[in-house]
């Protein structure tokens, strides 16, 4: 059963895959069967509290590199020095799988290729160093048949301080269960770890599992937290990663002859902001390359910007890459490309994708409609499969393409930028770059996507007034009564409904009536304004969201700020479609003071702001040949002027980026708001438990709806923002079970900002188990929700009882684990639910399970 997807060309291959293993229990002839299944999440996964340093020296060094045009190559202090090795040491795998010493596997150690040396430098003086030593059980440590018979390598470990051995192993060989060690390092803040042997050593592969050092202050550091500097992903750009042809000629040829002026400033505690301005003598086009620096995370970011500063149009220029740089593979491992798809409208939106980039093969990314996420999500993760990787994402909330080519050697090609730029630039003009972001991990790629997460919530979230985004409960009856039959009376009813049944409720959800043909307030259905309903909802406790659509219902605009096209979606079946074009300055201002008059005089909280049609034909069709990529430039810079200018009015806003469902989800149109509606698929379980599954590795804060009053399609639909859509005028709803399924919500509904670990495979199969935990450490408190669905019993062994091991936990935590739906607790270690796993039985699917937990002892 096979969960890796490789996509090239729009052809579907199977790839290897990780196996783990769950456990299973078939009732009809009642015996336990443990199976294996080809899993694509790795099964470590280092609590992601923060970066380590390894993670921040290589994104210093790339800092370094490409902003101040030095390298950095001295080995980090404290850190890792590989002084001997078979190729390259790698952290917590072998190649991409878990460590393993005899039949115990392990998530986190070195890897090394006999004969090695590694220097360990601490960060103070060491009191104890304990790992468990062993023959890593890989294909390189197998018997090799010579005519004289099979050899065994065989080998001896060293723990060494200067010329004193404080420790020597007796002679260790293959199959051999791993060995504990426990070194006392007298005080010493540098050792050496040594793997040698006597006999056909070349052949030996060795393992310092669960390596962790013990300090004199009692603090503990794992091995693999130390920066590891040979092992980074290693660049081999051009001068600059970006890249572009001015007048035909290359910029790779062109930047270094141009003036250039290096500035840097200080931006806050966290943030260094880095800028090179190239100056070509000849036209006056300067090329502004703008960074930002992030000095809590191994982050980096830029834009790139074209001005152009003479009295004449511009040669053209063209072919714009705002990333582009080769990496090469320190190691003979191969790069692994997890990708995702976007919202399309359909049952797999977000579905995750892995495709191994062997040699000679292109992939490259692009949206379908000029809608960001429409099908593609515009975020990357390269895995070198060697324990560390390289994150990409693009902010454009336009047409973006990103391609990724693999040479016939070690290296790969990675570039991203607009799609179509082929322009000259008037005297005066400025136009920019989509926005990139580089993030670097070490240990496995979902502890990656857990750094990034957290980022998210610091620097890619926005925080209305300066505070964190908190969960969202809205209610809504638009979908019940129809775009343009709400009214003052039944909004005041439906709310008094909610509020009677105890339902409780934090946000009030309106449709403006843009159906209804105009941007007046409809007086025959809201004589008092909305401004009745959300000063009504406030004496509640709720808050109001109301439905905008100016992009392709302006309403009262000039004819010349309408451009137009002919649209080439299925939905547009090769009409005409329109929208306002934010490019317009005049449009812009319009359409501003228009929203920020309705937000102010019906006293609006949230801004829900939706779309028609994509509109990449719009602004292809309004190009001239020498200005191709224009008009998308401007649409793009003035919607994101759009939303900036709102949330400078009105600093308490919070935007809901609709946008057909989740088709707008780059970093840039994050920053400013959220999707509290992420895809148009709707109501259906296993779609939405699928949608959590994928998107979760991406934004910490999404939503969507429910009209299920059971607890299978309430906890399916379950997110950080949910709105519930139900009729309450309804005497036959379950009650008592939406009261009980909304408080808990409401109980569980913080862990969704924590840390992510799925723990199965993705699957829309209607007979699949899915799980996933999330985890905060900070608080030693989360949550794991199983879903078991109902398939065809008597097609397969259907599954009764699995077995989920859970992530990031403290190995000598106590934690109470409380199932939802039963009232007594338990108690098991951080070891135990890590290692042995959390038992889940289900026997009448469908079904949903919650189970949350609380540390119950100090960190």
């Amino acid at each position: 059963m096979n969960h890796r997807i490789q996509i090239y060309l729009g052809i579907k291959k199977t790839v290897v895959s990780k196996v783990s293993y769950i456990s299973v229990k078939r009732k009809k002839v009642g015996f336990l069967i443990w199976v294996s299944i080809y899993f694509m999440i790795s099964t470590q996964a280092a609590c992601a509290l923060g970066p380590t340093a390894g993670e921040m020296l290589t994104s210093k060094r790339w800092i370094q590199s490409m902003f101040n045009g030095t390298r950095d190559d001295r080995p980090a202090d404290p850190g890792l020095e590989v002084l001997k090795n078979r190729g390259a040491v790698q952290k917590n795998a072998r190649f991409g799988r878990s460590l393993q010493i005899g039949d115990r596997k392990f998530d986190f150690g070195l890897f090394c290729c006999v004969p090695s040396r590694i220097r360990v430098r601490l960060p103070e003086a060491g009191q104890t160093f304990r790992a468990v030593i062993g023959m890593e059980r890989g294909v390189q440590s197998d018997p090799h048949d010579w005519p004289s018979g099979p050899i065994w390598p065989e080998m001896i470990f060293r723990v060494k301080t200067g010329d004193k051995e404080l420790f020597k192993s007796d002679v260790v060989r293959h199959y051999m269960p791993g060995i504990p060690i426990e070194v006392n390092l007298e005080g010493a803040r540098e050792f050496v770890l040594e793997i040698s042997g006597d006999k056909y050593t070349e052949w030996g592969e060795g393992d310092w599992a669960d390596a962790q050092v013990t300090m004199a202050s009692g603090r503990t550091v794992r091995l693999d937290e130390l920066a590891l500097p040979g092992e980074e992903i290693i660049a081999a750009a051009g001068a600059y990663p970006l890249s572009f042809l001015y007048d035909g000629k290359s910029s790779g040829e062109l930047l270094p002859t141009w003036g250039l002026n290096r500035t840097s400033r200080q931006l806050d505690a966290a943030r260094t902001e880095h800028s090179l301005i190239f100056k070509d003598p000849g036209t006056g086009l300067e090329v502004r390359w703008v960074g930002i620096e992030y000095l809590d995370f191994p982050t980096l970011e830029w834009t790139v910007y074209f001005k152009n500063t003479g009295t004449a149009d511009t040669p053209i220029i063209e072919k714009i890459q705002a990333l582009d740089l080769r990496l090469k593979r320190p190691t003979d491992t191969e790069f692994l490309l997890h990708h995702f798809l976007g919202s399309s409208c359909r049952l797999d939106d977000y579905r995750p994708m892995e495709t191994v980039l062997s040699p000679g093969l292109v992939c490259r990314f692009a949206p379908a409609t000029g809608y960001s996420t429409d099908p593609h999500m515009s975020y990357f993760n390269i895995d070198l499969q060697t324990g560390t990787g390289m994150i990409l994402a693009i902010g454009w909330p336009g047409q973006w393409q990103a391609r990724f080519a693999r040479d016939a050697e070690q290296s790969l090609a990675v570039s991203c930028g607009q799609e179509l730029t082929h322009f000259r630039l008037h005297a005066g003009e400025e136009v920019r770059s989509p926005l990139v972001v580089l993030q670097f991990w070490e240990g496995d790629w979902i502890r990656g996507q857990n750094i990034w997460r957290r980022w998210m919530l610091a620097w890619g979230l926005p925080k209305p007034d300066g505070k964190p985004l908190e969960p969202m409960l809205p209610g809504s009856n638009t979908d019940l009564l129809g775009y343009t039959t709400t009214s003052e009376q039944n909004q005041k009813e439906f709310i008094d409904r909610y509020v009677e049944e105890g339902i409780g409720i934090n946000w009030w959800w309106i449709d403006y009536g843009w159906h209804a043909g105009g941007w007046e307030v409809a007086k025959d259905r809201y004589p008092n304004g909305i401004r009745a309903v959300s000063d009504y909802g406030r004496t509640k406790g709720m808050k109001t969201i109301v439905w905008f659509a100016p992009e392709p219902s302006p309403f009262g605009a000039k004819p010349e700020w309408i451009i137009k096209g002919k649209g080439e979606e299925p939905l547009c079946r090769g009409g005409d479609i329109s929208a306002l074009n934010f490019g317009n300055p005049e449009a812009l201002r319009w359409v501003i003071d228009l929203i920020d008059k309705v937000i102010t005089e019906e006293g609006i909280d949230c801004y829900r702001h939706d779309t028609g049609m994509g509109p990449l034909p719009i602004w292809r069709g309004n190009d001239s040949e020498d200005r191709q990529g224009i008009t998308e430039i401007g649409y793009v810079t003035g919607f994101l002027g759009f939303y900036d200018e709102l949330l400078r009015r009105h600093p308490n806003l919070l935007i809901d980026n609709c946008c057909r469902g989740g088709r707008r989800l780059d970093l840039e149109t994050m920053r400013r708001s959220v999707p509290l509606w992420r895809s148009d698929v709707f109501w259906d379980p296993v779609s939405h438990q699928c949608q959590t599954y994928g998107i979760a590795f991406w934004l910490p804060y999404e939503g969507t709806g429910t009209i299920h009053d059971n607890r299978y399609g309430f906890r399916s639909n379950m997110t950080a923002a949910m709105v519930l859509n139900y009729d309450l005028r309804r005497k036959d709803l379950q009650y008592d079970t939406l009261r009980k399924l909304t408080q808990e919500w409401r109980e569980i509904a913080a862990n969704y900002l924590g840390d992510y670990y799925p723990l199965t495979p993705y699957s829309l199969d209607t007979d699949a188990w899915l799980a996933w935990q999330y985890d905060r450490p900070e608080t030693g408190q989360g949550m794991v929700q199983v879903f078991r669905r109902a398939g065809e019993h008597d097609r397969i062994a259907h599954a009764e009882v699995m077995v989920f091991r859970l992530k990031g936990l403290e190995p000598d935590g106590i934690y109470q684990v409380q199932n939802l739906d039963e009232p007594e607790e338990q108690t098991f270690t951080g070891q135990e639910l890590m290692k042995k796993g959390l038992r889940v039985s289900i026997d009448n699917p469908p079904a949903a399970l919650i189970y949350t937990y609380q540390r119950s002892n100090p960190k």
